[in-house]
């Protein structure tokens, strides 16, 4: 896009990209970050959404691991998980965002 802000989003994604392929071995990258800010700003964008109670694991094995509880007996819902977002209207906002 020929922006400042378009080549800082490009030199940052390429270290990611990097990192990924080196030290997970993962073909690709997501996006977290971008995407919870893009679906904060414009619900719209969420496709599918479920509304469970979740904990975040905190002993050494599995620390920082989010864990959704669907038992019965699970404790009432405590979060909004987003699942799936409308993809092309992500890639839409992140253009408009980059854009000289």
């Amino acid at each position: 896009l020929n922006s400042p802000r378009a080549d800082f989003v490009l030199e940052i994604n390429t270290a990611v990209e990097a990192y990924c392929r080196e030290v997970t071995g993962l073909d690709g990258f997501d996006l977290p970050d971008p995407i919870a800010m893009a679906v904060a700003l414009s619900p719209g964008l969420v496709r599918r959404a479920e509304r469970v109670h979740a904990a975040v694991a905190v002993g050494d094995e599995a620390r920082g691991l989010l864990m959704i509880d669907r038992r019965r007996t699970a404790p009432p819902p405590n979060v909004t998980v987003v699942w799936e977002v409308d993809s092309a209207g992500f890639k839409a906002a992140i253009e408009r965002m980059c854009a000289p």
